[in-house]
């Protein structure tokens, strides 16, 4: 299956805030197995999941089934997707882990999110429902979320957030919700976050499964492997996934189709048109005009 490369608007905040710490909350629309909810995405930072929507998340090559209520950790460099099965809000917390560490320099604490953010430990994925952990987290996070439609201010609100913050890691480290990074798990992790990051800046490009494999020393098959386990599509299906996506901003700048089609890569204007149709459901000319009376 081809994905759309849709991407839910991030309702941004906390942009006066000197913390390196955000708050996205997801529009609650489209439902619907062919559009990706969160694509494909990698960060060093720290993220909580917070869903009241029915999801299929993807972390790494494992598959979680979201119910509304849950909350996920999402560890540093931890490929991540998402689909949406229901309507609900869906929030997303990304922080600095370095915000946590303490001022002793060889407190045990800071050794530990040292590792999280070297990729020798990690939090576990989930806190189930109905167990004490979730029943303490849950009203923190909320804490925190309670924020996503208004700028976070420096001061008296910056520290009530990253003390929500000390909270989930004080309430982790009591019960022990860490658990060790199998070495094999590190490796495929490091050759789709470098494929993933090579195509986002060389989409450009002619850029073919087989350069990709050459850029990672590995074999064809082996590529087409790691993508589907990784990304849940073909190299050649995600590299065209991430042109689509470049050309919505450029055709909302006013250029035109012509020079759209060159500018991601797909130079051949027929082949860009079909797969822009394949992915939207619209020509770019289509696309354009319901923007324009949107």
């Amino acid at each position: 299956m081809f994905y759309k490369p849709y991407f839910e608007k991030s309702d941004i905040r906390y942009r006066k805030s000197a913390l390196p710490i955000a708050c996205y909350r997801l529009q609650n629309t489209v439902i619907s197995d062919e559009y990706y909810t969160i694509t494909p995405n990698w960060h060093n930072e720290m993220e909580l999941l917070y869903s009241e929507a029915a999801l299929t998340l993807y972390i790494n090559n494992q598959c979680y089934t979201v119910m509304p209520g849950d909350i996920f950790f999402i560890n540093p460099r931890q490929i991540h997707r998402a689909f949406r099965k229901s309507h609900g809000e869906i929030y997303a917390v990304v922080f600095d882990l370095n915000l946590l560490k303490l001022p002793t320099e060889n407190d045990p604490a800071n050794t530990l999110i040292d590792e999280i953010i070297r990729q020798k430990k990690q939090f576990c994925v989930k806190p189930e429902q109905n167990t004490e952990l979730h029943s303490e987290l849950l009203p923190v996070i909320r804490n925190i979320t309670e924020c996503s439609g208004r700028s976070l201010e420096a001061g008296a609100e910056s520290y009530r957030i990253l003390s929500c913050l000390y909270s989930i890691m004080a309430a982790s480290c009591r019960v022990g919700f860490f658990e060790n990074i199998p070495a094999n798990t590190l490796n495929s992790i490091q050759h789709i976050t470098t494929l993933i990051d090579y195509i986002n800046a060389h989409y450009a490009d002619e850029l073919t499964a087989e350069c990709l494999a050459k850029r990672i020393n590995l074999s064809p098959t082996a590529l087409y492997s790691l993508f589907r386990d990784y990304i849940g599509v073909t190299p050649v299906n995600y590299i065209n996934s991430v042109r689509i996506r470049e050309s919505y901003r450029f055709l909302e700048q006013g250029m035109r189709v012509t020079e759209t089609a060159v500018a991601v890569g797909l130079p051949n204007v027929s082949y860009f048109i079909k797969i822009f149709k394949d992915s939207t459901g619209l020509t770019p000319l289509q696309w354009i005009n319901r923007k324009k009376h949107k």
